[in-house]
C-alpha cells in the first residue's frame, strides 16, 4: 500500500529532504514542489542532485563537502525539529 497520497496531504509539517544523487532528486522533484505548497520544506543537496535542483527551479542547501556525513547528519537533525525526513538514495556511502 502506498502512502503518496497521504503525505500530499500534509499541511504545517516541518520537512527535511536530502538528496546527494542526480536520479533521487529527479524522482524526490515533483513530491519536493508539492509539499512546499503547505509545509516548510528544507531541502538539501549534494553536487549531483543540486544540478537536478537547479533545472527543476527548486531552493535548496548545498552540502559542505569539508564535512564528515556524521557531522553534518547531526547538525541537520539538531537545527531543527522536523517531523518529517525525505531521503534520496544512492550507490555509496552519503549523507542519506
Amino acid at each position: 500500500m502506498s502512502n503518496i497520497p497521504e503525505i500530499y496531504n500534509l499541511k504545517s509539517k516541518k520537512i527535511l529532504v536530502v538528496s546527494t544523487d542526480a536520479g533521487s532528486g529527479l524522482f524526490l522533484s515533483p513530491v519536493i514542489k508539492k509539499l512546499k505548497l503547505h509545509n516548510f520544506v528544507k531541502v538539501v543537496s549534494g553536487t549531483y542532485s543540486a544540478i537536478t535542483f537547479d533545472n527543476q527551479k527548486i531552493a535548496y542547501n548545498h552540502i559542505n563537502s569539508q564535512i564528515s556525513f556524521e557531522r553534518l547528519a547531526k547538525s541537520l537533525l539538531y537545527e531543527e525539529k522536523y517531523e518529517i525526513l525525505l531521503l534520496g538514495t544512492n550507490l555509496g556511502p552519503s549523507l542519506e
